[in-house]
């Protein structure tokens, strides 16, 4: 079955949320912010929060979205770090993931004055493509990704109190 229009989409990612028990409504917004045609939050199985949306400007596709923002105390170990060092473990996170599926950017504060806070993780899937199966991959892949910086960011500095 063929997805054709947004409120197909809908109904599909919806169903496929709740029959895996992933919707989470205190993660899906309402009313939905200007910008978007829906955005629907959710919890994978190992507990990392996520979201399936679709901007406006995207007219036939989907995004599977997942953040990770540091922890106070892996902000604050972060820039205590010499600048050098700071590079260092950014240039090995960003090699780690730049041959992973999904696309990955910093946060915005990050291109203007360069204080790292996080990262998203985005997994495109067009109406074509849209599927139970591409659904579950593509959370996959983001709460992966997630995870990946967590681990990153544990083994450099510990475990977080937060």
């Amino acid at each position: 079955m063929s997805v054709e229009n947004t409120n197909e989409a809908t109904k599909l990612i919806q169903g496929w949320m709740n029959d895996r028990g992933f919707f989470d409504a205190v993660l899906s917004p309402v009313p939905i912010p200007k910008g978007f045609h829906f955005i629907i939050g959710g919890k994978a199985t190992n507990g990392l929060p996520f979201s399936v949306l679709q901007p406006k400007g995207l007219k036939e596709t989907v995004m599977v979205v997942a953040n990770v923002s540091l922890s106070k105390d892996h902000f604050d170990a972060f820039n205590k770090l010499n600048a050098k060092d700071r590079d260092t473990l950014l240039w090995n996170l960003q090699k780690d993931i730049m041959f992973k599926s999904p696309t990955y950017s910093f946060n915005p504060e990050f291109q203007k004055d360069g204080t790292f806070k996080g990262i998203q993780f985005t997994k495109e899937i067009s109406y074509d493509e849209l599927t139970k199966g591409k659904l579950g991959d593509a959370v996959i892949d983001v709460t992966r990704c997630v995870l990946w910086v967590v681990l990153t960011f544990v083994r450099e500095f510990g475990p977080s109190k937060e």
